[in-house]
């Protein structure tokens, strides 16, 4: 199992003061009871800070207790890249944060240890749809009082056009299911995943928001590199100060040391 707090340390989030109309939107979505539109894809270019989004909403969710589970994808890490780590991962926090689910999947696991090793459609239908239903079936419609939502950013990193189109159908299937959970995605708005959104099963439940190189994403970087300075300048004046006073403590011992 990845350990994703190793291979994102430390991971990109929002600063306090930046992108707040974002951040409250999708806080005020994922905790409504009653949506239509249980799947919420962020797009944007490149540099607009997804993933700094992403990471923020999902420590928020996770201090709210409405987290389910994250993954972020990442070309630069080989297996971050790879789907076949993705249903696994969520299985695994969904399994330590909700207790309904840490039976159910347990239960599948130790059933079909292979399921582990399957392909990605198949973890998916085992560790999280059947899951899910035997949950329904053992603590009745209402076994979750909050609905959670599941963080998946960089969509578009995942390895392969047809496997991140895949995703998004597998998703877009659990709807009909009215299982207690949101989706909420990050990625560039690349043609075929926009193109997979867009399908008549989906689009209906579907909220978009787009990030754009905006002249308020552009104040929100700026705003961060200038803190970034500011710390650095902090930083390098402390440290300065201190010599400084070790000099100055150095010089009186001395002094002292020539007088006595």
């Amino acid at each position: 199992m990845i350990e994703e707090q190793d291979l994102r340390f430390p991971p990109p989030r929002c600063d306090p003061e930046t992108r707040q109309e974002i951040q409250t939107e999708l806080l005020e979505w994922i905790s409504c009871k009653d949506l239509e539109k249980p799947v919420c894809w962020v797009h944007g270019p490149a540099g607009v800070g997804k993933s700094a989004i992403a990471q923020t909403i999902a420590e928020l969710s996770e201090s709210h207790e409405v987290l389910g589970a994250s993954f972020f994808f990442s070309r630069n890490h080989g297996e971050r890249s790879r789907p076949a780590y993705l249903v696994p991962t969520i299985a695994y926090q969904l399994a330590s944060s909700i207790p309904e689910l840490n039976d159910t999947i347990g239960r599948v696991v130790r059933k079909k240890p292979a399921v582990l090793h399957s392909s990605v459609d198949i973890q998916f239908k085992e560790l999280f749809v059947n899951t899910c239903r035997l949950a329904i079936l053992l603590h009745g419609e209402g076994w979750m009082r909050q609905p959670r939502v599941i963080i998946i950013d960089g969509l578009d990193e995942c390895m392969g056009t047809s496997l991140q189109q895949g995703i998004i159908s597998l998703i877009a299937s659990t709807l009909k299911e009215n299982f207690p959970f949101r989706f909420l995605i990050f990625s560039r708005p690349e043609p075929h995943i926009r193109e997979a959104f867009e399908i008549d099963s989906l689009e209906p439940h579907l909220k978009q928001l787009g990030l754009d190189d905006s002249w308020e994403t552009r104040r929100d970087i700026k705003k961060t590199s200038l803190l970034k300075k500011l710390v650095d300048s902090l930083s390098t004046l402390t440290l300065f100060s201190s010599l400084l006073m070790r000099n100055i403590h150095i010089q009186l011992n001395s002094l002292q040391s020539s007088l006595d």
